[in-house]
């Protein structure tokens, strides 16, 4: 089969921090032949404006804050998919779940690409067989063990506020005054007109991570399996974090290559992992290998190419 024209429409990367999509593109550039845009309006239009014949369409951050809006998908001649990042909704959403669930259908979209696979089975039951599970990876060429100096005991990467991170907030609440523990601020999707100094993001962040022993994380509120779960343990680092069964099927297993932890345990889990550096070294390595051999975004790439070529060849 000759290689797929691929469309991929999603926010443009120089308002934003997080390059993972930014690496997910760059990967498939080895499978197939890809044209990015990040213009919103009538698909009709925007594929005129791209000077490309698609043979797939996809829509990344599919009615979400910060991707494309784009309309008129019935009209599209060949296959197409979205990916939907932010299933639920707050008060600050732009849509209800009700109103996602009504363009889902006025769209005719049979193709829904999710991070999170529970979270959008609980939300949106009824459109259960469009799901495709693609969950989130880590660049290895960035997360990676960069073998420095472990001078950092505890650190929370990233946003704690409750409450859609209560267990993070618990424990930055319990540990903020030791010594031993670092908050790491990590805005992963602030836009770029509000960076500061002492933000780190790419190889900065993952070398920040690589220096900790162990790092904390949490699902959120709403049990999404996030980058860090897999960001943390590809850069050599201990995770402890709290735990799911969307996260079993994704391999992660509680004392052999992760740390299972809740409100109750995860301080007298820290400190006896901390002191056990036999321990604490058997499941770190062990934790690296399982990212770095299934979760690697060059092999998410792959998975979606499969998963693309099956839809067109249906």
């Amino acid at each position: 089969m000759k290689n797929i024209n691929l469309l991929f429409i999603t926010s443009n990367p120089n308002y934003y921090l997080s390059r993972t999509v930014d690496y997910f593109i760059q990967a498939l550039r080895a499978h197939l032949n890809i044209q990015v845009s990040y213009r919103s309006g009538f698909i009709q239009d925007i594929i005129d404006s791209s000077a490309f014949d698609p043979d797939f369409v996809y829509i990344d951050d599919y009615l979400g804050r910060r991707g494309p809006a784009v309309t008129g998908l019935t009209t599209l001649k060949c296959p197409y998919a979205v990916n939907m990042h932010d299933l639920h909704e707050t008060r600050d959403s732009l849509l209800s779940i009700k109103q996602k669930k009504e363009i889902l259908r006025k769209e005719g979209v049979e193709h829904i690409f999710v991070y999170c696979r529970d979270a959008f089975l609980r939300w949106y039951p009824e459109f259960s067989n469009y799901m495709r599970w693609l969950p989130h990876h880590a660049n290895t060429n960035i997360y990676r063990n960069y073998e420095l100096e472990k001078d950092i005991d505890f650190m929370m990467p990233g946003v704690a506020i409750q409450p859609y991170y209560p267990l993070r907030a618990t424990i930055v609440e319990r540990l903020k005054d030791r010594p031993e523990f670092v908050l790491l601020p990590h805005p992963h999707y602030r836009e770029r007109k509000y960076d500061k100094e002492g933000i780190f993001i790419g190889e900065a962040y993952a070398r920040e991570l690589n220096r900790a022993k162990i790092c904390f994380t949490c699902d959120t509120l709403y049990q999404y399996p996030v980058k860090k779960y897999f960001e943390t343990p590809a850069c050599h680092t201990l995770l402890l974090a709290s735990f799911s069964q969307e996260l079993y099927d994704l391999g992660f297993r509680p004392d052999e290559n992760f740390v299972a932890i809740d409100e109750n345990n995860f301080e007298e889990k820290a400190y006896d992992y901390l002191r056990d550096e036999e321990k604490r070294k058997y499941v770190t390595g062990k934790g690296m290998d399982m990212v770095h051999k299934r979760h690697a975004t060059s092999k998410r790439a792959e998975e979606f190419v499969e998963m693309i070529t099956k839809i067109i060849n249906e």
